[in-house]
């Protein structure tokens, strides 16, 4: 009975050995296939096959296919297309998850291993098929019992047989997860290899009529010469002087001075001077540009243009022409029109700063007199347009222009300025000219809102109209001094006082 017992458990026992052996057996001798589809547009066909093959030294016994009855049932596919706005890309379906990988057209070898290297990154951290049913294991045959042992003597009794205990059941084989294939670090870019200069020849005296008739013999496009003497002139550069009739023309730099009756271009850096009765053009200026046309540089000017049109980017040093424009000035301009993003000083009878704010203002004075006034120009200098009455005794009109300095003073500002305004009585029984030099204390408040006041010097000269032999009133009430009485208008000076806002 014990020995039959026995039997039964050690067959059991192989049984579920075998299970377990066929079931392992089956999962790794699985294959994975991956689908891969490539579109002309992104990819030769020698980058999808090392796309391909990348994938399949990185993905532990797997298979890539291209289009086909064997690919058309992949749980994974690979595809290397135009996105929606046409950049190339991977995308990568594990079942139902998705992933996206840049991979532009014409990748180099790195970045094509690198990709390929990511693709076997994300199909190991992806949830991946489940392992199949495994074949069941035939039942084994039913063992047979043994003939029955012939009845011998009765054996005296033993002790008896402790039950052994039963067998436990073995654990059943968990499904060991991939383990992921480390991220690869990034390839990092080499750096640029620097073109070489070019090479020029140097020349100590170049004389050209025009291009291709010229000495030395063309083409001068390849010289730097020291002394230059043309017509109409070409060469590389210039380290020197050169002097022309038509054009003098410098291809890539010229330092030195050039003088011409027409025009002088530059393509590059000019460091020097260029003079010229029609035009200067240069890339960007380290000096001088003098004409009686037009000056323009392209780039930076440090130093000076003079003419009758200045242009430029951005100036450090002055513009001096009836027309000035440029971009960041530190420095002045000085002409009838100056134009700036924005600029420490513009002189000029209209000068616009674009980044600069326009102000309104609004003041009073001792007299009673309110004023409207605009005010704008550059970082430290401005004008002021103004106007005003004063509904005061006689009462008072007053049209004025100014031209001050503004200077920041840690939180407050500074402003000294010079004013002048035509005044004349409402009855028009008299009429004057004040002038006014002030001084401004100023509190900004945020941005653009600001509030002031101040100081004055006055100074009227007034006289009658229409023969009335009357002046402005308030001239003649006690705290003004007439400082001249002589011809036909009096003088009178005092001090006063202001307050007002800026908008």
């Amino acid at each position: 009975m014990i020995a039959r017992q026995a039997r039964r458990t050690l067959a059991a026992l192989a049984v579920l050995a075998a299970s377990v052996c066929a079931f392992s057996a089956h999962a790794q001798g699985k294959s994975t296939t991956i689908a891969f589809e490539t579109s002309r547009e992104c990819a030769s066909e020698d980058d999808a096959k090392l796309l391909a093959e990348s994938v399949a030294s990185r993905v532990p016994q797997s298979r890539v296919l291209e289009r086909g009855e064997a690919a058309d049932g992949a749980r994974i596919r690979l595809s290397w297309a135009p996105d929606g706005v046409g950049a190339c890309e991977l995308t990568l379906m594990v079942g139902e998850e998705r992933s996206t990988l840049a991979l532009a057209s014409g990748a180099d070898e790195g970045a094509i291993r690198n990709a390929a290297s990511r693709v076997a990154w994300l199909i190991s951290a992806t949830a991946t098929e489940s392992v199949t049913e495994t074949e069941p294991v035939a039942e084994p045959e039913p063992v047979t019992e043994t003939e029955p042992v012939t009845e011998t003597e009765p054996v005296t009794e033993t002790e008896p047989v402790t039950e052994t205990e039963p067998v436990t059941e073995t654990e059943p084989v968990t499904e060991t997860e991939p383990e992921p294939v480390a991220e690869p670090e990034p390839v990092t870019e080499t750096e640029p290899v620097a073109e070489p200069e070019p090479v020029y020849r140097t020349v100590p005296l170049h004389a050209s009529l025009i291009p291709w008739l010229e000495h030395p013999a063309p083409p001068g496009g390849d010289i730097v010469a020291t002394y230059s003497f043309n017509v109409v002139g070409y060469q590389a550069g210039l380290d020197g002087v050169e002097v022309g009739f038509l054009l003098n023309i410098n291809r890539e730099f010229a330092r030195g001075l050039q003088a011409v009756l027409g025009g002088n271009i530059v393509g590059g850096e000019l460091d020097g001077a260029q003079l010229a009765l029609g035009f200067n053009w240069a890339g960007e200026v380290d000096g001088l540009q003098l004409a009686t046309g037009v000056n323009v540089a392209a780039g930076k000017v440090d130093g000076l243009q003079g003419s009758f049109l200045n242009v430029a980017g951005d100036v450090a040093g002055l513009q001096a022409g009836l027309l000035n424009v440029g971009r960041k000035v530190d420095g002045v301009q000085i002409g009838l029109l100056n134009v700036a993003s924005e600029s420490d000083v513009s002189i000029g009878l209209v000068n616009i700063n674009y980044d600069r704010p326009l102000y309104l203002s609004a003041w009073a004075d001792e007299l009673g007199l309110m004023r409207l006034g605009v005010q704008h120009g550059s970082k430290y200098l401005h004008w002021i347009l103004a106007g005003g009455v004063s509904p005061f005794g006689e009462g008072l009109g007053a049209i004025g222009v100014g031209l001050g300095g503004h200077f920041p003073v840690g939180s407050l500002y500074l402003e000294v300025d010079a004013m002048v305004h035509g005044v004349s009585s409402l009855s028009r029984t008299s009429a004057g000219v004040l002038s006014q030099f002030r001084l401004t204390l100023g509190l900004p408040v945020g941005d653009r809102f600001a509030l002031y006041g101040g100081v004055s010097a006055n100074m009227l000269a007034s006289e009658p109209i229409d023969g009335s032999g009357q002046v402005l009133s308030f001239a003649d009430s006690g705290f003004a001094t007439k400082v001249d009485s002589g011809g036909t208008a009096d003088v009178w000076t005092w001090p006063g006082f202001f307050v007002g806002m800026r908008l």
